[in-house]
């Protein structure tokens, strides 16, 4: 399967991130390749801007259940649930639930864009990592990436995918966050 890839030209062009993260997809499926922070763990301090170059920290959402969505423009299932991701996020806003969507863009000008076209009434917020650092804090091997942070701060629970399931994995992990379960 790599090596159709290679050859169809389906990597020529992608940031480096991305490469690693098709091919790591590729060999390991849905799953990811490696192990991110451990649940129970305190998630890394994040600090970033949101696109329109606000700061923004999850140090800052401290009191709050945050939902982090790492996701790119160039990544078809990231297109395909985000859009999911920001309706979930407009279900959990009256519960205090802080939905946070990470673009890894290497350009935010093309998550801007996209997300204009794509869902022009959001109620995610955007938060832009050009440089992918959150790759690393978080050990994203598959995107899309969520996490679920509790309200200290810890990490309450990671999935990964599109689907409705995951959906309501993530509305199960919020509820047990918010103790509504």
């Amino acid at each position: 399967m790599v090596r159709r890839m290679r050859r169809s030209g389906l990597l020529a062009g992608l940031h480096p991130a991305a490469r690693a993260l098709v091919l790591c997809a590729a060999v390991a499926g849905v799953g990811g390749c490696g192990a991110g922070p451990r649940l129970g763990a305190r998630a890394p301090e994040l600090a970033l801007q949101d696109l329109d170059g606000r700061p923004w920290s999850l140090s800052g959402e401290r009191g709050h259940v945050v939902v982090l969505d790492v996701w790119a423009t160039w990544c078809p299932p990231c297109r395909a649930s985000l859009p999911g991701v920001d309706a979930f996020a407009g279900r959990r806003a009256d519960d205090g639930v802080r939905v946070v969507a990470v673009s890894i863009d290497a350009d935010p000008d093309a998550a801007r864009t996209w997300l204009r076209d794509a869902l022009p009434r959001r109620t995610l917020r955007v938060v832009s990592d050009p440089r992918s650092a959150v790759m690393d804090r978080l050990r994203v091997r598959v995107l899309p990436a969520l996490y679920v942070v509790d309200a200290t701060g810890r990490l309450r629970w990671t999935g990964s995918g599109d689907s409705t399931d995951t959906l309501a994995e993530l509305d199960r992990a919020v509820a047990d966050a918010l103790g509504t379960r």
